[in-house]
């Protein structure tokens, strides 16, 4: 193949990665089908840079020509390099099999070999060739502000330790679950149901935060649900320690020259390299929430590059409801079912989007002051009770009164009849 040809097939599947990258990860099979339905290659390469930037950490520059062809033969390497663990004894366990990758390292299931009792957890190794003194620190780092985090919504450091080269690896409890969209996805959740699981995450967040602990990567790959419905937060290998006035880092935050970060979630403040507080974990929070009710991102623009950075810096998302009626409209979706556009359209609009709209806001300030604030606003929801979010007008809080109170209305309108009767004659 001719340098140019080699140089067309690659931008036709970075236009194919690009716009993949815009959709939900549940809709790639069937975009695909039928976005190359006669080239079995783009289809097969595409689908390959997808799986790598699902599994991998993102950075800014994740193009498809930056994720290839170089990152194909290190996905080759690190995946022989993971089935090479299997079977290697690391402090008490022994390694069973690869379960993931991130931009640190692999985590690997493991089992408890000392037969001092059984245990299965999950260990956290860095990835070969990553042995330098910043990602050492970092996984250090992840495991001190772990050491001071207990939450039933919260992974737990199990134990830590060094390897026979004298690296360190965290032992953590295992999470038996799938992420939190593919959670709603198979067991076809409701609205209530994916708030319930919303709210669960946003306790966690507020849980870390007064901890002094920023996480900075929530996305679903990092919110697993249990077949319980139970939620855990994942991955504090970002995170950050706030000093005691909410703001600076303890201690100097480990940099690489690349910014570790999911570009779909990332805040405003994180995109433009500003100093990131709880505010970015509130916007995050509104991210989530905005794809778990709708199956699309905020912004329908490029997913990598400065295009998505503009957007996230300067763009007003459009609300929920919006999103969801035009969504459908691209999947030639339509009806008046339960779950059609027209119906879910009118159950967001309203509180839901403002809630997610002010967690979205560009201003930090803006947003609300705690994710404990945007939880309790979801629980408003739900309850049929006024959120703070919104200015509350005589109509809202009436509206929101009757529909708690179905038997209100009825009531009151049979009084009104009976004394017009009465007036009357």
């Amino acid at each position: 193949m001719s340098a140019a040809s080699h140089s067309d097939r690659w931008s036709e599947i970075d236009e194919v990665f690009q716009e993949a990258l815009e959709l939900d990860p549940d809709a790639w099979d069937a975009f695909l089908a039928q976005r190359c339905p006669d080239d079995p290659h783009v289809l097969e390469a595409v689908r390959a840079l997808l799986q790598a930037d699902r599994r991998a950490t993102s950075f800014l520059d994740s193009s498809a020509e930056a994720l290839a062809p170089d990152d194909f033969a290190e996905a080759v390497r690190e995946g022989k390099a993971g089935r090479d663990r299997v079977g290697d004894r690391v402090g008490a366990f022994r390694v069973d099999r690869l379960l993931g990758r991130g931009g640190m390292g692999g985590v690997y299931l493991a089992e408890r070999a000392d037969g001092a009792f059984e245990q299965t957890v999950a260990i956290k190794l860095l990835r070969p060739g990553l042995d330098t003194r910043d990602f050492v620190g970092r996984l250090l780092a992840e495991r001190r502000i772990l050491s001071s985090l207990e939450h039933p919504n919260i992974a737990r450091l199990l134990d830590g330790g060094s390897t026979d080269r004298g690296l360190p690896y965290l032992v953590l409890e295992y999470v038996d679950g799938i992420p939190i969209t593919e959670y709603c996805r198979r067991h076809g959740c409701t609205i209530d149901q994916r708030l319930e699981l919303f709210i669960q995450v946003a306790r966690a967040v507020q849980y870390a935060h007064s901890n002094l602990v920023v996480h900075r990567d929530i996305k679903p790959s990092n919110i697993l649900v249990t077949d319980e419905g139970r939620v855990k937060l994942l991955d504090f290998g970002i995170a950050k320690l706030l000093g005691p006035d909410g703001g600076r880092p303890e201690g100097p935050l480990t940099r690489t020259g690349l910014r570790p970060l999911t570009p779909d979630y990332a805040s405003p403040e994180q995109i433009k390299g500003e100093p990131v507080t709880t505010a970015s974990d509130v916007y995050q929070l509104g991210v989530l929430l905005y794809r778990l009710l709708t199956g699309a991102p905020p912004y329908r623009v490029a997913a990598t590059g400065g295009t998505l950075e503009s957007a996230i810096s300067t763009v007003r998302p459009r609300p929920p409801s919006d999103a969801v009626v035009a969504t459908a409209k691209e999947a030639g979706h339509s009806g008046s079912s339960p779950r059609s556009p027209s119906r879910l359209r009118k159950r967001l609009r309203g509180d839901l989007d403002t809630i997610v709209l002010k967690a979205l806001r560009k201003e930090p300030a803006r947003r609300y002051a705690t994710a404990l604030e945007m939880a309790d606003d979801v629980r408003r929801h739900l309850d049929g009770r006024p959120i703070t979010a919104r200015r509350e007008s005589r109509l809202y809080r009436t509206g929101k009164f009757l529909r708690r109170n179905a038997w209100v209305a009825p009531v009151t309108a049979a009084g009104i009849l009976l004394m017009a009767g009465f007036v009357l004659t």
